[in-house]
């Protein structure tokens, strides 16, 4: 079986788009925590000097996140390797369920706009996702290419445009429900944020393309979970 791994350039360029990509999750992060601290139900107990340490705090923990998501995140890369075989092509990677796709199940084979290439499965969630820049990438597009002819990525629908917006009124109704009085307004939120919260979790739960240390992780939204609906419960019931 022959393998192919990330190249260093290839390493370089993906380590810093993770960085790109991470950067206004934490900075999201931070907003919540200043907007709770400042206009919830306990900003009047707030001192000035309690904030005064409350927030570069914050933001030492928040730095510590970023480099610690990051330096996990290179060695995640660097163990990712693609192996081809006579019957079909596999994908492995440090922590991360190992994804097999047979040459007679591969529906199509996309080209990315950065390089990369994307494998699709019989079902939605069985694919392979190839980034630009490995090493000896045309012998890997040329067996593949013997396999199934290479298309471009159909363009993206209405849809999974809106949908990679999903997290923005995910946050929003927490906010809505810590910060305003309104019960209608509050139920509503507490019903949209603690189903989104679910399905959210069992999709990544059940995701392949994910390591075990996300899917851990991903138990610790329950927590928000509840403490979204008691505040619900109490806000409706009073």
């Amino acid at each position: 079986m022959k393998t192919y791994k990330i190249s260093e350039n290839g390493l370089d360029f993906l380590k810093r788009k993770s960085i790109i990509r991470s950067l206004p999750f934490f900075l999201i992060a931070m907003g919540l925590g200043i907007v709770l601290t400042q206009y919830g139900p306990n900003a009047e107990n707030q001192s000035t000097e309690g904030n005064a340490i409350f927030y570069p705090i914050m933001t030492v923990v928040l730095g510590i996140g970023i480099v610690i998501s990051f330096r996990r995140n290179g060695r995640l890369l660097e163990s990712f390797e693609i192996g081809i075989e006579e019957e079909g092509i596999k994908r492995t990677q440090d922590k991360t369920p190992e994804v097999y796709l047979r040459k007679e199940d591969i529906q199509a084979a996309y080209t990315l706009k950065e390089g990369g290439i994307k494998l699709q499965g019989k079902s939605k969630r069985s694919f392979i996702m190839i980034p630009p820049l490995m090493e000896d990438k045309e012998e890997l597009v040329q067996k593949i290419g013997e396999w199934i002819e290479l298309e471009a990525l159909p363009k993206t629908t209405l849809w999974e445009k809106l949908s990679r917006l999903l997290a923005i009124p995910f946050l929003g109704s927490m906010l809505l429900v810590f910060l305003v009085e309104n019960k209608i307004i509050v139920g509503l939120a507490g019903v949209f944020f603690v189903g989104f919260g679910i399905w959210s979790l069992i999709e990544i739960r059940r995701s392949q393309h994910l390591d075990e240390r996300v899917k851990k992780a991903a138990w610790w939204i329950l927590i928000v979970i509840f403490s979204v609906l008691f505040t619900v419960i109490m806000k409706i019931s009073t």
